[in-house]
């Protein structure tokens, strides 16, 4: 650093970037040293190493603050009073809003170039994506479309716009800027980012429109930066945003995306021999290419070649092969983190994570999840899809027995879609709250949630992974109006295996939950098709412990044998069907002419307790009733633990408002879910405690004592 700043002189700018852990010293040194040549220094600081003070503890409640310091050029200044300006102006950042900071940082550099504009948008981006707006817009102020070497910096400004979730303003400074005359390369990053505007708003043919408007030859490399420049002063960008072939790729890996989206089957027969980044796009006229065996994975690099194995991968599960295509999903997530930007990376974790929740293999799935999430957080990575983890990871809760942590979740990943105009992710948002929903025993809210993809389909919005609403709405028929009708609504919507296939790999509970339906009904034929299809399914994928389960489940249930059930009941892995297990031997342990009622009700009991932990109210009182059936009153899961033990967080937070005489709604807008919500965890609490109503769990409130509840959140509920 010393050596370059003795090539520097008076007029040369420096933005100095403090590492985590870096001592204050050596900032304070390098900046007297700049300052000292006259030079404009331009750095954000983090007191990782401040002495216990006000700084310090500001520095503590804001978690991480960086400030941004523009000072003029100046004679030297000794060491006690570069230090003193140094600490008022970290205090001035750490206490004044940052975005008034920031302006009033910079209006006292005018001539801040806009090459120094645009690394201060990168890099304050990280911290703050709102502060890196409004240094976007100063930025946009400066970018005069007669001037085609600033044409980069528009990239910049429009990551800024991404990052802070403004899809529409993002989408319309795209249009704009592509009207200009831009470099191919600044061209091709700008489409590549309006493809995933458009294919996040769910508008995807005008997304492949633009994806296909992509420069037919990669750009030249750029020039090489002069020895002592300002480049050199600040850090090259990511390896992963520069490796095999840039923009180009990137812009190829979109057109697959949205392709994929229009058309699975067809651009995956297209695509099964890939494309090499840098020719030419693949063939998207009307007339559909030969059929290839589909077996051919991509053999090159970069973000193409992994959404297009990850496309594969995709249509080799909706053709049943699961084995397949958990190869190449594991291959695609190789390929994205060798050679891929992070959205990619993202996406085809994702895609890889919902195979492995399938499969039952939840600590896997959690994982690339959280990977997922992460690479979100990278600078360059556009928001657009910001709620998919969100989503991705509360079908995770539910799936592993956490329905209040999941709802929760679920609902707000909804909101942010909606507010983003993300349509792409709204139909997976609503079908997680669907199964939720139902699941809990509110059956017009999950109705009302699984209609919601199938109207946007015909909207022509697509999803971005599977959903079955069909499913939904088969259960709740058979809630509302018996088995009979149920069958009846399945087959009218499932008439062979390419039309229930996908849904038994996606969803193996179906499996066992189908075949009691076709029991209750009696329709032998039902039960039939679906043991014949999931045991071939089972037998082509023994890798799927869960479908193998759920195969070996179904054919006991049918079958009447109870060593089946019992081995079932211990080796389900998600929650749900292991308590349905539990219930399916209860129920044949109980049947004539070899009842053992005491063991009958043992499984009931157990049943009944994974039900109640999980929250499915319907389940919960379905097993009740079969236990008094035998003579045996339910134990509460909880007795003999303390009043409020079993009780979450934000169940202790609903009571203390119920107790204060707020209505669901109210309580709703404190806490930030929907009412509907709050009523589900309203009537877990009253099981819990033994009450019938609101107005008894206010008196058990009040006579403990409020403080009894002892919630850290409590203080923010009182009036």
């Amino acid at each position: 650093m010393y050596e370059v700043l003795r090539q520097a002189g008076p007029g040369w700018t420096l933005m100095l970037l403090t590492q985590e852990g870096e001592p204050a010293e050596t900032l304070h040194s390098v900046v007297a040293a700049a300052r000292g040549r006259g030079m404009h220094v331009l750095h954000r600081s983090q007191p990782s190493d401040a002495e216990p003070g006000p700084v310090a503890a500001a520095a503590v409640a804001q978690r991480r603050v960086w400030g941004l310091v523009v000072a003029p050029p100046g004679p030297m200044q000794n060491e006690a009073n570069l230090e003193t300006n140094f600490e008022a102006n970290l205090k001035a950042n750490l206490d004044a809003n940052l975005d008034a900071n920031l302006e009033a940082n910079l209006e006292a550099n005018l001539e801040a170039s806009a090459d120094t504009l645009a690394y201060a948008v990168r890099e304050i981006l990280p911290v703050s994506a709102q502060a890196a707006v409004k240094l976007a817009d100063r930025l946009l102020d400066k970018l005069d479309s007669r001037n085609p070497a600033l044409a980069p910096h528009l990239v910049a400004v429009v990551d800024a716009h991404l990052a802070d979730g403004r899809l529409t303003g993002a989408g319309a400074l795209l249009r704009e800027s592509l009207l200009r005359p831009l470099p191919d390369e600044v061209a091709t990053e700008l489409r590549t980012r309006l493809v995933h505007v458009l294919v996040a708003s769910g508008r995807i043919a005008e997304a492949i429109t633009v994806a296909q408007a992509v420069p037919p030859e990669p750009p030249e490399p750029p020039a090489p930066v002069p020895p002592g420049s300002l480049e050199q002063l600040v850090p090259a960008a990511p390896p992963e945003q520069a490796r095999h072939g840039g923009g180009r790729d990137d812009a190829q890996a979109a057109l697959t995306f949205a392709l994929s989206l229009r058309n699975p089957e067809r651009t995956a027969r297209r695509t099964a021999t890939p494309q090499i980044p840098g020719t030419a796009a693949p063939h998207t006229s009307g007339t559909a290419a030969p059929h290839t065996s589909g077996t051919a994975a991509p053999q090159t690099s970069g973000a193409a070649a992994a959404m297009t194995t990850s496309m594969l991968a995709s249509s080799a599960w909706r053709r049943g092969d699961a084995a397949r295509a958990m190869r190449l999903a594991r291959q695609a997530v190789a390929i994205a983190d060798d050679s891929a930007p992070p959205v990619w990376r993202m996406l085809v974790r994702l895609a890889y994570a919902r195979k492995l929740m399938s499969g039952g293999r939840y600590s896997e799935a959690g994982s690339h999840i959280e990977r997922a999430a992460g690479e979100l957080s990278r600078p360059g990575a556009p928001s657009v899809y910001a709620p998919a983890p969100a989503i991705a990871r509360a079908e995770l809760l539910m799936r592993t027995g956490d329905l209040e942590q999941a709802l929760e979740l679920a609902e707000v990943a909804l909101r942010t879609a909606r507010e983003m105009d993300a349509g792409l992710l709204l139909p997976l948002a609503h079908a997680v709250l669907a199964e939720a929903s139902l699941r809990i025993g509110d059956l017009d809210r999950s109705r009302w949630h699984a209609d919601v993809p199938d109207k946007l389909r015909v909207a022509g919005r697509p999803h971005l992974w599977p959903v079955h609403p069909e499913w939904i709405r088969v259960r709740i028929a058979a809630e509302l109006h018996g088995p009979q009708h149920a069958t009846r609504l399945f087959a009218a919507e499932h008439t062979d295996f390419a039309a229930y296939g996908p849904l038994l790999l996606d969803e193996p509970s179906a499996v066992v939950w189908l075949t009691r339906l076709g029991i209750a009904a009696g329709d032998g034929g039902l039960t039939g098709r679906i043991l014949t299809a999931v045991e071939g399914l089972a037998r082509r994928n023994p890798q799927s412990h869960r479908l193998s389960v759920a195969a070996r489940h179904a054919r006991g249930l049918h079958e009447k044998d109870v060593t089946v059930l019992r081995w079932a009941a211990a080796e389900h892995p998600d929650p749900w069907d292991q308590a349905g297990a539990l219930e399916d031997l209860g129920a044949r342990l109980a049947a004539p002419p070899a009842a053992d009622l005491i063991e009958a009700a043992r499984r009931y009991q157990s049943a009944l307790c994974l039900f109640e932990r999980i929250g499915t109210v319907r389940d919960s009182e379905r097993v009740r009733v079969r236990l008094r059936r035998l003579g045996q009153e339910p134990v509460p899961i909880r007795q003999g633990q303390s009043l409020w033990r079993g009780f979450s967080e934000t169940e202790c937070l609903i009571a203390l408002l119920v107790s204060q005489g707020l209505t669901n709604h109210q309580i709703a807008g404190r806490i930030s879910l929907s009412a509907h919500t709050v009523n589900y965890h309203l009537r877990k609490m009253f099981r819990k405690v033994s009450v019938n109503s609101r107005v008894e769990l206010a008196r058990l409130v009040n006579e403990a004592g409020r403080d009894s509840l002892a919630i850290p959140c409590a203080p923010r509920a009182l009036p």
